[in-house]
């Protein structure tokens, strides 16, 4: 999806760079806090009944809320997200990855409310299905991604996303009012980005769209989602296993290869 000129000028001035991070940040701060007092976390849930009543910040908290508490499980979904996020900042900007990620939270917050003004009784929202609309995205684009399960059985994370839509599909036939109604706001923003690739898929089959990414992957072999990059020789993780990187603060934050990093002459941005 293109973003209209008009909208991507206007978010170009709120657009957050790295915002998962930023993300990631305020989660860790919030379970700390829960830690500390395990009534913090009602505070900040999407209740509609409580915003009505006046507490109008659970619309924007409860998006810091961790998905969970236990420091394994935290560490692990910290990092797959820092992953997956950072990679599709990379691939589109970060004015298109915010306003995904917007999309993904007001539709999120808006759900909320549905079963409430129906009359149907629901639970408080949680971000969870913001989470998985990055996971599905992620896994689109990069389909043959390979992550090790349990730090074992390596496996391709589009099977990963398989199970996800799965289980999206077994939320929207067989939950509550108001985790139908989250499964699909946290999804929508998918099918809105990739609407066009999702029809050509269907229009030419997924034969000849498999064969266009293998002609791709030939052509760029290295096309893989990377973390760092030498802005002198590109070098990147990915390229260069044994490299190591670093970035320079009098640089602007550039990023140097350790070979192009020593007596490198400083360019301020």
């Amino acid at each position: 999806m293109r973003l209209p000129r008009a909208v991507e000028k206007a978010a170009s001035y709120v657009a957050i760079p790295n915002v998962t991070v930023v993300l990631i940040g305020l989660q860790a701060l919030c379970m700390l806090l829960m830690w500390s007092d395990p009534t913090f976390g009602a505070k900040l849930l999407l209740d509609p009944q409580k915003v009505a009543q006046g507490e109008w910040w659970r619309v924007i908290t409860f998006v810091f809320l961790p998905i969970s508490t236990s420091p394994l499980w935290a560490i692990f979904e910290f990092y797959f997200f820092w992953l997956m996020g950072t990679a599709l900042e990379r691939n589109w900007g970060t004015v298109r990855y915010n306003v995904y990620l917007w999309i993904a939270l007001l539709m999120s917050a808006g759900s909320a409310f549905i079963p409430w003004a129906l009359g149907v009784r629901n639970e408080p929202a949680s971000n969870t299905f913001v989470s998985l609309s990055v996971f599905v995205a992620f896994a689109f684009l990069y389909p043959d991604f390979q992550i090790y399960l349990f730090f074992i059985l390596r496996v391709r994370i589009k099977w990963l996303a398989l199970l996800a839509w799965l289980g999206i599909g077994y939320s929207v036939l067989m939950g509550d009012w108001t985790t139908k109604a989250a499964a699909v706001a946290g999804v929508a923003n998918f099918f809105l980005f990739f609407w066009h690739d999702l029809y050509q898929q269907v229009r030419y089959g997924q034969w000849s769209m498999r064969r266009q990414f293998k002609r791709v992957a030939q052509r760029a072999p290295d096309a893989r989602p990377f973390l760092h990059k030498c802005v002198v020789c590109g070098a990147t993780e990915v390229s260069a296993p044994q490299a190591e990187f670093r970035y320079c603060a009098e640089c602007g934050g550039k990023c140097y290869c350790m070979t192009h990093l020593q007596g490198h002459v400083h360019t301020p941005p």
